[in-house]
């Protein structure tokens, strides 16, 4: 119209727009009104209504979540439920004000923030402010959920992070199809591949190809069933070096049972393969020199199980050494009636300390041969000790039933002897007696006859 001045189009459709966007930022008084009877009924969250940075409302869950009265919270601003301090070091204070303050020109807020229970306990909570229109005065709506099981579980997840990261065991995920999409940096260090090299490949790049055909197959059957499995691997470093891994693998499953990845741990058991296989060695040359000892060489554990017979030994018990390892020795060679004494005497070793394991402990006992035989064995006992605990007891025997026996016809014939002894004694003593008894009547025949 003539003397009226025109507005461009373009700025009365953007104030349009501004009205419009207004409008749906900030609903009605009404609106407000059934919400917030809505959610002080029926809202599983805690919502609170500030004026300013004072509570002047709050539902049910609000007092549930704070443990307490509506008079402990409603005229009291949000610091005075929360610690001096904010996590990050900023006053609860200064800090909620600023948020309110945010909140009041329009732009809505959405943060973490420790409250405090008026027990003293904190907590967690995101806490989410808008600006609302109430009875024709501008307000502040807040929402506060407890995230103090997500804390708690984020928490776990950054320790047991770091743990992986910073263990010293290999460390691998892969998704569905093999693919490792996680390594740690142990995983690295250990087979001399990069992170980028690892990340992409699947666990077939360490592959050496000496780990036995059944262990792959075993394994395999057992993730399918979904279930962990342990094992070990021969496998290759970048390097070309072999090393020995033990190595737990757990299939993930999502909520549908649908297989998802697979989680490995790895240890390198390398030094203990190779200190087993010396020791075996070694145990084998020992073995083949104790076969050559003429006396009897047996190992008990600490149940009185047999775990090594030599040859000599089998052929005085008469038993094949190969049959007896595993079976109770005191069971299969002991007399019934020697049983509970060489078992309270076992029991003595045991209770022995590491400072005796110097100590050669000799005793004798008879055992009882496959062919029902007695046959007596003199034992020097010595006690091997395994970081400090009793772990075997190695007996040496020499089977002296020979020499018992000829202690024992040895003493029969001395016994005979002192018996033979006292009757040559008794005899000398009756020649004697009756010698005198002669001499005596001799005499009285020479005084008769003077007569």
């Amino acid at each position: 119209m003539p003397g009226k001045k025109q507005r461009p189009a373009k700025k009365r459709g953007a104030q349009k727009q501004k009205r419009i966007s207004n409008t749906q930022s900030e609903p009605s008084d009404e609106l407000y009104q059934e919400l917030l009877q809505a959610y002080k009924n029926a809202s599983p969250a805690a919502m609170f209504i500030l004026d300013k940075y004072t509570f002047t409302d709050i539902n049910r869950e609000a007092l549930s979540l704070f443990s307490c009265a509506k008079d402990d919270i409603l005229g009291k601003h949000p610091w005075d439920i929360s610690p001096p301090k904010q996590p990050d070091g900023t006053s609860s204070l200064r800090k909620a004000k600023a948020h309110i303050d945010a909140a009041l020109s329009g732009k809505p807020q959405m943060f973490e923030w420790v409250h405090r229970r008026k027990d003293g306990t904190d907590f967690t909570a995101l806490v989410r402010l808008r600006r609302a229109k109430i009875s024709g005065k501008v307000k502040v709506f807040a929402s506060v959920q407890d995230l103090s099981d997500i804390v708690r579980t984020r928490e776990e997840l950054r320790i047991l992070w770091s743990a992986v990261r910073n263990s010293k065991l290999s460390f691998l995920i892969t998704d569905a199809d093999e693919k490792i999409i996680y390594a740690n940096p142990f995983a690295s260090k250990l087979t001399g591949y990069s992170k980028s090299e690892i990340l992409g490949s699947t666990p077939r790049i360490f592959k050496s190809g000496l780990t036995p055909r059944e262990t792959y197959e075993e394994m395999w059957s057992t993730l399918r069933k979904g279930r962990s499995w342990h094992g070990v691997f021969i496998n290759r470093k970048k390097s070309g070096k072999l090393f020995y891994e033990d190595a737990v693998i757990i299939p993930v499953l999502s909520k549908e049972g649908t297989l998802t990845h697979y989680v490995a741990l790895k240890q390198d058991i390398t030094p203990r393969i190779l200190l087993q296989k010396k020791i075996e060695k070694n145990q084998k040359l020992l073995e083949s020199y104790l076969e050559l000892i003429p006396l009897m060489v047996v190992v008990l554990d600490r149940k009185g199980k047999i775990r090594f017979l030599n040859k000599a030994g089998g052929e005085i018990l008469k038993a094949n050494p190969a049959e007896c390892i595993g079976k109770d020795w005191f069971s299969l060679f002991i007399p019934k009636n020697e049983r509970a004494e060489l078992k309270r005497y076992f029991k003595q070793l045991l209770s022995q300390s590491g400072a005796d394991h110097d100590r050669v402990l000799s005793h004798e006992n008879p055992v009882l041969t496959t062919t029902g035989e007695k046959r007596m064995i003199r034992w020097n006992n010595r006690l091997w000790f395994d970081e400090g605990e009793l772990k075997r007891i190695i007996a040496v025997g020499e089977d002296i039933t020979g020499k018992k026996r000829a202690e024992e016809e040895l003493r029969k014939r001395y016994e005979e002897l002192e018996v033979f002894k006292k009757v040559s004694v008794e005899r000398e003593l009756k020649m004697i007696s009756l010698e005198k008894e002669i001499e005596k009547l001799r005499k009285k025949l020479s005084r008769k006859g003077r007569r």
